[in-house]
């Protein structure tokens, strides 16, 4: 009974993270829910046959009334390796996004142009990949001082309606401790 719960609670992670940045266990797996401070959630996978293990992270979104309305449920996710490597970020929109700048490459959807703000701060424009299946956008390492050493995170894109969607995220808490221990790459001097 206890394998079978572990094996549960690793396939409903598994359905709120991003596949590419999860470790696939090759036998049973163990996780442990842990918080790394804030909001944010932090899992780790263990695979009890290599003993491979990876660390996700994430955060959910503020919902707002319009997520209601449509059954959005926005989250920031991203993920290391054991060996430290680090995966990207997953911004999971829960609609389909708006591609402005279509890929010839199978492994991409093409890119789109987005705004974020951290606090107060002035809007900054940068271009986001959108995943293959067309519902998240994957930013690079780059986003990271914004949501570690901030309070609040908004992201705005437009969505394949036309619609114009912001989602806040409420940052603060994100332990630098803890992403130095899981995501050694991160801050290794380049």
């Amino acid at each position: 009974m206890e394998k079978f719960i572990g094996l549960y609670v690793l396939l409903g992670f598994s359905m709120v993270s991003p596949a590419q940045t999860v470790v696939v266990p090759h036998g049973e797996a163990s996780v442990v829910f842990r918080s790394p401070g804030g909001r944010w959630q932090k899992a780790v996978i263990t695979d009890q046959l290599t003993g491979e293990s990876s660390t996700s992270y994430s955060l959910e979104a503020e919902s707002g009334g319009t997520d209601a309305r449509t059954g959005r449920h926005p989250r920031i996710v991203f993920s290391c390796q054991q060996s430290g490597k680090f995966d990207g970020i997953w911004i999971r929109t829960g609609t389909v996004v708006a591609n402005q700048f279509p890929s010839p490459n199978d492994h991409s959807s093409g890119r789109t142009q987005v705004s974020s703000r951290i606090d107060n701060q002035k809007m900054k424009m940068w271009s986001a990949g959108i995943a293959g299946d067309g519902f998240d956008l994957v930013a690079d390492e780059g986003i990271i001082p914004d949501l570690v050493s901030h309070k609040r995170f908004v992201i705005r894109f437009t969505s394949a309606s036309g619609a114009t969607i912001v989602d806040q995220y409420l940052t603060e808490g994100l332990s630098i401790r803890s992403l130095k221990t899981d995501c050694s790459t991160l801050f290794a001097k380049r």
